[in-house]
């Protein structure tokens, strides 16, 4: 073997070697990002993503902050997340139940797989009127096929709409559902027209 023959193997083992060495380094280093964005890949926006004023809760234990290009400021933990939206709604005076007929309506027609499982409307601690719907969506791709459920709260309130996100997938969602609904009756909406009853960020419990 020619001396410049054994120089070319040595350097294309090398450049092997660091391109093997790159990309262990890189799917090593977005496993930890790809855990905390689990959640937002897997949602299906129905409002605007800016965290509403006004609204305050007690989030579960063991959740914690995250930001993204999709969400201003959401709270995971492992695979389950909550994520708070709202809107201002342009016609006035729309009830809550049309609102959530189109919430439901919104998520049918944009989640692979939409299945409702309930859907009840309570009085929050705060003694407003909040619909509730539980619900699973599939996340389909082309080697990807998972199921989320969601319980959303939905809200309306002198005009603006509330809607607090919480799910996980499916075969998790035992571990996180009872969480989930004491953390939905805890929901407080101060008046448009006085300062937030309790802090507008979300309090931890």
């Amino acid at each position: 073997m020619s001396k410049n023959l054994l120089i070319v193997l040595i350097t294309v083992m090398a450049v092997v070697l660091l391109i093997g060495g790159l990309s262990l380094w890189k799917s090593s280093s977005s496993d930890e990002s790809s855990a905390d964005s689990t959640a937002v890949m897997t949602d299906v926006i129905i409002v605007p993503s800016e965290m509403p004023k006004r609204i305050s809760f007690e989030l579960p234990p063991g959740f914690t902050e995250r930001s993204s290009e999709a969400y201003d400021k959401y709270y995971v933990r492992d695979d389950a997340s909550v994520i708070v939206t709202g809107e201002e709604m342009v016609i006035k005076g729309i009830r809550l139940d049309e609102y959530v007929e189109t919430v439901r309506s919104q998520y049918a027609q944009t989640a692979d797989e939409f299945s409702l499982i309930s859907e009840q409307t309570i009085a929050l601690r705060s003694g407003v009127d909040c619909t509730v719907l539980e619900f699973t969506y599939a996340i389909v791709g082309e080697d990807v096929h998972q199921v989320m459920q969601c319980i959303t709260a939905v809200i309306v309130k002198d005009n603006r709409a509330y809607l607090v996100t919480c799910k996980s997938k499916r075969e998790n969602i035992q571990v996180y559902r009872a969480a989930f609904l004491r953390m939905i009756e805890s929901i407080t909406i101060a008046d448009s027209d006085s300062e937030p009853a309790v802090s507008t960020e979300t309090r931890l419990s």
